[in-house]
């Protein structure tokens, strides 16, 4: 009621969740009936919707956190907490934290303290030194690296130790893509750029607006080089061949000009917003 659900959609869930029955059946054999008393069935379309509403509140009792914004996907919570000083900081983020459990107990869960982690973001390596926040009963210390759904964060969001990882993950998929280049039972050259463009490139690019725009040239040239060989595998071409041929010939775009397209947006975000605090307010009808 809070949320200012209809109150039909709430009288359906009501009944929906209420007396739910289900069995298995397994090629001609079928199962008793047994009650539902908890849970949704794996993949009900209903689940993200009800998990979202219950962790409503969470979002805004950490959003009433001074300095602290928060980020929840499925059930994964993060929350950036900010300050003038790293002690600041540190006080916003053990208050996040203790907002944090005092909603898991109330919601009848379990916070899992040592799977926890935490980083300092900041240009000073001493900000990090014994940082630390308590989570559940245990101590959770900030480390130099953090993995939020499938990014590698450091300390100074050079993306570094992310793009090294993914130059890792990808090294192995070349190979199994290069199998696949026989002469006599190999795919053709259509068929390998577009395992290419989705087993290698889908790989490297993941979630790459969050990322690639504020990746260093050096990280991304990791990156760059993986797709060469991607693309030498696909045409044929020997290592001789300039890079930007290979790249043409193979029709893949380099990793740069995706990373000058999602930085893009941004840009011209930032340049409007200049361009609305410089133009003149509009004169006042007689």
């Amino acid at each position: 009621m809070e949320l200012r659900i209809p109150r039909c959609f709430y009288a359906w869930t009501w009944q929906y969740l209420r007396d739910r029955r289900a069995r298995v059946e397994f090629q001609s054999a079928t199962s008793g009936e047994r009650v539902y008393r908890a849970g949704l069935p794996q993949g009900s379309v209903l689940s993200p919707a009800l998990f979202l509403l219950w962790a409503a509140p969470l979002a805004a009792e950490l959003q009433k956190t001074p300095g602290t914004t928060a980020f929840l996907y499925a059930d994964d919570t993060a929350a950036l907490c900010s300050g003038n000083n790293i002690e600041v900081a540190k006080l916003r983020a053990q208050q996040a934290a203790d907002v944090l459990v005092k909603w898991a107990r109330a919601s009848k869960m379990v916070v899992a303290g040592q799977k926890t982690q935490a980083l300092v973001l900041s240009q000073w390596a001493r900000d990090a030194v014994n940082c630390s926040v308590r989570v559940a009963g245990e101590t959770v210390v900030a480390g130099d690296q953090l993995k939020l759904l499938g990014v590698t964060l450091d300390r100074l969001l050079h993306f570094g130790a992310h793009c090294r990882s993914l130059r890792q993950r990808v090294r192995p998929r070349t190979n199994q893509l290069r199998l696949l280049t026989g002469r006599e039972w190999g795919l053709e050259e259509r068929q390998l750029r577009i395992v290419a463009s989705g087993y290698i490139r889908g790989a490297l690019e993941h979630a790459a607006a969050a990322w690639l725009p504020a990746a260093s040239p050096s990280h991304v040239m990791l990156l760059e080089r993986e797709m060469r060989e991607a693309a030498r595998v696909v045409t044929g071409c020997p290592r001789s061949t300039p890079a930007h041929a290979v790249m043409a010939e193979a029709g893949l775009a380099p990793v740069a000009e995706q990373r000058t397209a999602l930085a893009a947006p941004s840009r011209l975000e930032t340049r409007c917003g200049r361009w609305r605090r410089a133009r003149p307010p509009p004169a006042s009808a007689p």
